[in-house]
């Protein structure tokens, strides 16, 4: 990993995900953190919910979330004009 370190700012692996299997975990001594991918409209509360639980009982960081398959047409308007405003769930 030294050798990677020196020549690149950020490694990302792509991992299969913590909630169905929990070999990513396995690479907690080797890396900053994870970062969780969740999809709009299949990813429920409760999966986060458990892949979090999971993070901390295993001792590890979450760097944060990133969330795919969002789309601009369920944006709100508001009295015509487009505020930016999203529908959450």
């Amino acid at each position: 990993m030294n050798l990677t370190k020196n020549q690149y700012d950020y490694v990302i692996l792509d991992t299969p995900p913590v909630g169905v299997v929990t070999d990513a975990l396995l690479l907690k001594e080797h890396i900053a953190g994870y970062v969780m991918i969740v999809r709009e409209k299949v990813t429920t509360h409760g999966d986060i919910e458990k892949a979090v639980q999971t993070f901390k009982l295993a001792d590890t960081k979450v760097l944060g979330f990133l969330k795919v398959g969002c789309s601009l047409q369920d944006r709100k308007k508001y009295k015509g004009r487009n505020y930016g405003y999203y529908k959450y769930y």
